[in-house]
This record gives structure tokens, C-alpha cells and sequence, in this order.
């Protein structure tokens, strides 16, 4: 059935941001596991910009694989990484190698302003073109923390 407006669908969430590929100040705001397609555990690290200009202060996504979720999945989780993983290699060259591996500590991530690699993302899933109008940023690399 049509809505009073003659719309049938409506887009759930908010839009996605868009900004130029490059390399942007970051300020980490939150963290949160998910399971993708209900199979993938993830952690999804939320950032702003913090570089001064047009899309200071927009959020940006990383992504990461991990190995498992402890508990139940949302803001905070607990998860699992593994020795080669993405995570953990990015952690240990901004922070050092955690004394302990089985206590990574995410705290390490609050009051640092990071140097971060932004892409545009281009492709779905599968590998196809996502349209030009539906492509949205997210940060591909953390690279340092800013002196």
C-alpha cells in the first residue's frame, strides 16, 4: 500500500557520510561488535573527523574482523582477536604490543587525535559496482597517532 506521499520504501538508518578519498585527523567516539550476515564477528570502531574544514566533526567507520564475540553483541562488546589479524597488528603499531594479549585494552583509543586513511567504498559484497550515489567513505587504515 502507498503512502500519503506515494512512497513505498523508506531508507532505514542514516545516510552513510561521503567525503574525498585522503588522509584525515581522527578522534575515536565508540566502539560496538555485530555479526555480519550472522556468521562474521566484527567490531566496529566509530570515529569523527577532526580535521578543520567542510566535513569536521562527521563520523567515519572502521571495520574489523575478529576471531569471536564474548557475550552478546552491541555498544562495548567484548570479542576475541587473532594473532595475525588486522586488529591487533594496527593496535600494536599505534599503542606498542599489549603486555598481556588477552587484555587489549580500549581505552588505549580515547584523548588521541589519529592520522587516518580514508577510502571510498565502490564495491558491494559480491564485488559489484555499488551506483555513484550510494558510495560512502570509511577508513581504510589507521596510521599513526598525531604528535
Amino acid at each position: 500500500m502507498r503512502g500519503a506521499d506515494g512512497a513505498i520504501a523508506q531508507l532505514d538508518g542514516d545516510r552513510p557520510v561521503l567525503v574525498p578519498p585522503g588522509v584525515y585527523d581522527v578522534a575515536f567516539d565508540s566502539y560496538s561488535t555485530f555479526m555480519m550476515f550472522g556468521r562474521a564477528p566484527k567490531v566496529h570502531l566509530m570515529f569523527r573527523i577532526m580535521t578543520m574544514g567542510e566535513h569536521f566533526e562527521k563520523p567515519l567507520s572502521r571495520f574489523c574482523n575478529v576471531k569471536r564475540l564474548i557475550g552478546r553483541p552491541g555498544p562495548w562488546g567484548r570479542f576475541k582477536v587473532g594473532f595475525h589479524s588486522d586488529f591487533l597488528r594496527e593496535f600494536a603499531a599505534l599503542f606498542g604490543t599489549p603486555v598481556r594479549l588477552d587484555r587489549i585494552p580500549m581505552s588505549n583509543f580515547e584523548n588521541h587525535i589519529f592520522i587516518a586513511t580514508v577510502r571510498t567504498v565502490q564495491k558491494g559484497s559480491r564485488q559489484e559496482q555499488i551506483p555513484g550515489g550510494l558510495t560512502y567513505s570509511v577508513i581504510a587504515k589507521i596510521r599513526c597517532i598525531k604528535q
